[in-house]
């Protein structure tokens, strides 16, 4: 079987006979960014936010609408959502609740990451 390059690292799937390699198009990944300010959001959508299938913004403050939850677009194609939460255990919860079945793969950054 071929060996397969992820991220530079070679895997040789002649190792694992039960399974394919992964197709990188195939996955899908949700990022969930903690920030207490939006001034970094566009550099995160500029930057390393093309690589998520959907961003979403965690913040401890209220956002405008009654549900605090503000969605939209970013330029490469992913959903933007920011949603307003106190604690990690209340993000995990909407995370299960709304995005379990939409995503592969979750990713949990800071702002100032």
């Amino acid at each position: 079987m071929p060996r397969f390059n992820v991220g530079g690292a070679f895997f040789d799937w002649s190792r694992f006979p039960l399974e394919g390699p992964p197709s990188q198009l195939d996955v899908r990944l949700l990022c969930w960014i903690s920030s207490t300010s939006r001034d970094k959001e566009n550099s995160i959508q500029e930057t390393w936010g093309k690589r998520c299938d959907k961003l979403i913004f965690i913040s401890d403050s209220p956002l405008g609408p009654a549900n605090n939850q503000i969605e939209g677009q970013s330029d490469a194609g992913a959903r933007i959502v920011r949603l307003i939460a106190r604690t990690t255990l209340d993000v995990l919860k909407q995370l299960r609740d709304h995005y379990l079945n939409d995503s592969d793969w979750f990713l949990k950054a800071d702002a100032a990451t």
